[in-house]
């Protein structure tokens, strides 16, 4: 099965220690292409690191798959968790669940990107609906100042507000889609990304 939404587990055991986790690679013999959205890895003994495929990148071993790699790193950011909070407007067709947003959150100390924002299991991005993602492993960027979404799904979406809180800042940085802002991966049916600070 392919598919942004399909998951899967593996285990894999190393007989020697491998120091500190950093980045993991994946690469594919086959030719479908895959667009792994997270990888979580737990070493005999420490704690879970999380890696995101922040570029929204596809893997395939086939080279004419569009923008496909045969191979894909995926680095550790950090531990920190944030809790993002959108509400997506009650405008007609506003709603859409093949949005696929990612969003980059800039602060203090620097910026963090999720992988794409999806609820395992559950229709995202539904009208006048909050949706919340709590997302481990990222980068402490200190106080929130601006935060991006950007899409990878040819749907539209409109967004009301945008809310981003961490553990470190339980304060949170609201922001509101006050320029009425349309997303689209389609150029002819909104803007692909938007910052708001």
């Amino acid at each position: 099965s392919s598919g942004i939404n399909a998951e899967y587990g593996y285990s894999v055991n190393v007989g020697a220690n491998i120091g500190d986790l950093k980045c993991i690679r994946f690469s594919t013999p086959n030719n479908d292409a895959w667009l792994p959205r997270y990888a979580v890895v737990t070493p005999s003994g420490d704690r879970e690191h999380y890696f995101y495929n922040t570029e929204g990148t596809w893997v395939s071993a086939q080279h004419s798959d569009g923008n496909a790699v045969p191979e894909l790193e995926m680095c550790e950011q950090g531990t920190e968790t944030y809790y993002i909070t959108i509400r997506t407007s009650t405008e007609a067709f506003a709603w859409s669940d093949g949005i696929w947003p990612r969003m980059t959150i800039y602060g203090t100390k620097g910026k963090t990107k999720t992988g794409v924002l999806d609820n395992k299991g559950h229709n995202d991005f539904r009208k006048g609906q909050d949706d919340t993602f709590t997302i481990p492993g990222m980068k402490f960027v200190g106080k929130v100042k601006c935060v991006e979404v950007d899409v990878m799904g040819s749907d539209k979406w409109k967004f009301d507000y945008i809310e981003v809180h961490c553990d470190r800042y339980r304060s949170a940085y609201t922001r509101m889609n006050d320029d009425d802002v349309w997303l689209s991966a389609n150029s002819n049916e909104g803007s692909t990304s938007v910052k708001l600070c």
